[in-house]
């Protein structure tokens, strides 16, 4: 039996699990440290302007980054001789002790990176035999000392990108005989010592991107190696390029290059393991692993992402726009994650020559419309990612060429209906997701109740629920009737939704009653509205303040819908009176503060929609008296943590939505995660 024939209104408890890390609060720990039954301690935090007294002795993994901290004791970490990861990253170091890491011999990762370090003492690595990871990147540095990664051994990957070093010792990394990566990028590096990099037979990623360097192959490494004509030009410059490669590459940009292969010409190495030099920098504000680039804090795209990139995360930053030809170079690129940005505006070849792209987030964002042919051109596509946006229709043969799309999440958009075109292209895909939409059941909604009784398995149909009218308001949109519908007019900034009937909406002598809502604020005067009035929607207007007041005198209200507009605050005895209401929908606007007592009247609320807000902080006083609320919806504002007894007065709740929050995992989510439980 499909999802149509499942009895309407069936109850769902929807739990948005929240895993915790592993982590303890027992007393053995420094207060500002979190700490974890597997050795791990975590220290961040603004606070912390020294290492914490009385870390763990057994301390396996030590995160003491992002602090206050200027200076470290030598014997902060004397102690600490089962350290196997020790993150420093992201303080205020401008020097380290001497012998600051002496004991420290099981050391295998060291993070340095993004500090204020201008010189290290010229023995501060000595004894680490087992690193395998250092990294030093993002720092002040101007020299490295001769003979400093002398005892590192093992060491696999060293990243020195991002300082002001000018010049390198001689044989400065010939004690690197098991390095794979050596990333120099974006330092002052005018020239490198001849040989310097002869004796390291496992080197096979080396990073000169953004030095004012003049160089060649043969300037790098024995007569053995030769040069190929370079692939790319951009930001580097070459002082031998072929005169083949200049003629055929001049017309894309001045003689710059970017990227040189060079190749052992004693062994025949397969092009996938060929010495890959002067390739890449990793993008500023990224961070790189392998294949996978993540990027934060950005207002543009980044620049010089390599080629071989398979993964690329770009959510929680600041883009606008993607144009045409964003991402031509990454013709390896399988995962591209745009989601939580300010994306507006999409153009039609933006994913141009991505074949291989299996999946594309483009989830909570601003986006309106889709070009026809965005998706175009990528046939290994499986996964689209579009809920959270305010979309409201759908291209014709928007989905052209996808023969293997597997799921479209269109949920929580602005959808009040679905021609008859986009819904055969839906058709291709395995799994629709359509919930959350403002679905208009109208004669206009035809074509999908059609669409959804023949495709029963693409989409949990009991979750597609008219919207408006609101006689219909719990009908799913694949068991209502034709009967039912009739055309509904309003304005395009309506403040009461408007039909034929009173007991709907407010009419009078079966006209709409349709006050102007294009302003940023509304009179507190109700006594034009009818005393029957059981559902109010104000919504999609530019209103940034319901004063107290334009409620009163309603008794009959049942739904009240406030959503898309510019709220900032609730003020206390805007509801007030309001026994009857069972629904409160505040979703999508910008409120910040809610002032106590402002939900105290709402003693039959059963669903109480807050999403997609600016809250940063709950209150349990704010629910304490809605002892029948089920369904809590706070999705997508900027909490961080809620109050640990935020259940106690709610013994009806059913369901919470706290997805895509910037949530704090520490010991304060405890109680949620109980809850949960």
């Amino acid at each position: 039996m499909g999802f149509c024939g499942w009895a309407a209104g069936t109850l769902w408890k929807t739990l948005i699990l929240v895993t915790l890390p592993h982590l303890t609060c027992h007393a053995l720990c420094p207060a500002s440290c979190l700490c974890g039954l597997d050795g791990g301690v975590q220290c961040h935090g603004n606070t912390i302007a020294d290492v914490p007294e009385l870390l763990p002795v057994n301390a396996s993994q030590l995160l003491l980054d992002r602090t206050n901290i200027t200076v470290i004791n030598k014997q902060s970490l004397a102690r600490l001789r089962e350290l196997f990861d020790l993150d420093l990253s992201s303080n205020r170091l401008s020097s380290l002790a001497s012998g600051l890491f002496e004991g420290l011999t099981n050391l295998t990762n060291l993070n340095l990176c993004k500090n204020s370090i201008k010189k290290f003492p010229p023995t501060i690595f000595h004894n680490l035999t087992n690193l395998r990871v250092l990294a030093i990147c993002y720092n002040e540095l101007e020299v490295l000392e001769a003979g400093i990664f002398d005892d590192l051994v093992n060491l696999v990957e060293l990243k020195i990108h991002r300082n002001k070093i000018t010049s390198l010792p001689l044989h400065v990394f010939w004690a690197l005989r098991n390095l794979k990566t050596l990333t120099l990028s974006s330092n002052r590096l005018e020239a490198i010592p001849e040989k310097s990099f002869y004796n390291m037979p496992k080197l096979n990623k080396l990073n000169l991107f953004n030095n004012p360097l003049q160089l060649s192959c043969n300037q790098l490494f024995p007569n053995c190696w030769i040069c190929e004509p370079p692939k790319l030009f951009a930001n580097y410059r070459l002082s031998s390029i072929p005169a083949t490669s200049h003629q055929r590459y001049v017309q894309l940009a001045p003689l710059f290059c970017r990227s040189l292969l060079c190749h052992n010409k004693q062994q025949a190495h397969p092009p996938s393991t060929a010495f890959n030099a002067v390739v890449w920098a990793c993008p500023g504000g990224c961070k790189c692993q392998e294949t996978k680039i993540l990027c934060s804090g950005l207002s543009d795209f980044p620049t010089s992402v390599p080629g071989s990139t398979t993964e690329l995360w770009l959510y929680d930053n600041r883009l606008r726009r993607v144009e045409d030809g964003a991402f031509r170079n990454l013709t390896q690129l399988r995962l591209l994650v745009l989601s939580r940005n300010q994306i507006s505006s999409v153009s039609t070849g933006a994913f141009g020559g991505l074949e291989h792209l299996e999946e594309i987030s483009l989830h909570t964002n601003l986006l309106t419309t889709l070009q026809a042919g965005l998706f175009q051109g990528l046939p290994s596509l499986v996964n689209i990612s579009l809920e959270h946006n305010s979309i409201s229709s759908l291209p014709s043969g928007f989905l052209r060429g996808l023969s293997s799309l597997g799921e479209i999440d269109l949920r929580n958009n602005s959808f009040p209906n679905l021609k008859q075109e986009s819904l055969d292209a839906l058709a291709i895909a395995k799994d629709v997701l359509l919930q959350q939409n403002p679905w208009r059941c109208d004669k206009d909604i035809l074509p999908l109740r059609d669409w959804l009784k023949k495709h029963t398995s693409k989409t949990n149909q009991t979750l597609v629920v008219c919207e408006t009218p609101f006689s219909l308001s719990v009908i799913t949109v694949c068991t209502s009737h034709s009967a039912p519908f009739v055309m509904i007019k309003c304005t395009s900034q309506r403040s009461l939704y408007c039909c034929t009937s009173r007991t709907d909406v407010a009419c009078a002598d079966d006209e709409p009653i349709v006050p102007s809502c294009g302003k940023h604020s509304l009179t507190s005067d109700s006594k034009h509205l009818p005393l029957n009035l059981k559902h109010i929607e104000i919504s999609s207007t530019p209103l940034t303040l319901i004063p107290v007041g334009v409620f009163r005198g309603l008794p009959n209200l049942e739904k009240i819908i406030l959503k898309l507009n510019k709220l900032r605050r609730l003020e206390n005895g805007l509801f007030d009176g309001l026994v009857t209401v069972t629904e409160l929908q505040l979703h999508g606007n910008e409120i910040e503060s809610i002032e106590a007592g402002t939900f105290d009247s709402l003693e039959n609320l059963v669903m109480l929609h807050l999403a997609k807000n600016n809250l940063s902080t709950v209150s349990t006083d704010w629910f304490s008296k809605l002892h029948k609320l089920q369904t809590l919806r706070l999705y997508e504002n900027q909490l961080t943590t809620i109050p640990d007894d935020i259940f106690v007065n709610l013994p009806n709740l059913k369901e919470i939505g706290l997805q895509d929050n910037p949530w704090h995992c520490d010991c304060n989510l405890i109680p949620l995660h109980l809850w949960m439980k």
